[in-house]
């Protein structure tokens, strides 16, 4: 039974790996094409280069992970252990919060892009929506990292687990701008659209 543990827990370190690597090609392509090719230049596709970067970064989670599961606690080891624990949870809190509001700022881009053409068309250009994005990254940095310093203790058993990160009213925070928020505006968009 242990040789199949060990052989399972193998090859799924191996898909893991293998998937983060294929999705950190996929998400740095993007990127590259987006700013490479003029005809992308517009202020709705940053938002694409905003997800994929926070994609790039969450997949850094995986590896942490792998690296905390290897390290033991003795030997002088346990700060180490401990800040890496943090690191890793920031990343995971932080590109979670980086993606989801990248979407929730997609759909409000996409309902006044169609609702207000003409004025989106004059107002926004790349250089505001560039200024909306970093804002938008700067408060949710600010966001996590006072979420950890506040919320959070490291639970020490060999394994990366911090307690109290998120209380319930976060849990319907979060569930109103991850939800609530874009299924509001795509509704309404959709309702404009067969209204005109």
């Amino acid at each position: 039974a242990l040789d199949f543990e060990d052989e399972f827990s193998t090859a799924w370190h191996v898909v893991r790996n293998a998937e983060t690597i294929i999705g950190q090609v996929g998400n740095i392509l993007v990127i590259v094409v987006i700013f490479k090719e003029k005809r992308l230049h517009a202020p709705g596709n940053l938002i694409l280069v905003s997800l994929a970067a926070s994609d790039i970064v969450s997949n850094f989670h995986a590896p942490l992970m792998l690296i905390l599961d290897q390290l033991k606690l003795g030997g002088g080891k346990l700060d180490i252990w401990i800040k890496l624990c943090y690191f890793a949870t920031y990343i995971h809190l932080f590109s979670g919060n980086a993606n989801v509001f990248s979407v929730c700022l997609s759909a409000i881009d996409r309902y006044i892009s169609i609702r207000y053409a003409i004025k989106y068309r004059i107002k926004m250009t790349m250089n505001r929506m560039k200024l909306i994005i970093t804002v938008l990254w700067i408060i949710l940095m600010t966001k996590v990292t006072l979420e950890m310093k506040f919320g959070s203790t490291v639970r020490i058993e060999n394994i990366c687990l911090l307690e109290n990160v998120i209380d319930p009213m976060q849990f319907k925070f979060g569930a109103i701008h991850t939800f609530v928020v874009p299924s509001i505006i795509t509704t309404s968009l959709y309702a404009y659209v067969m209204s005109v």
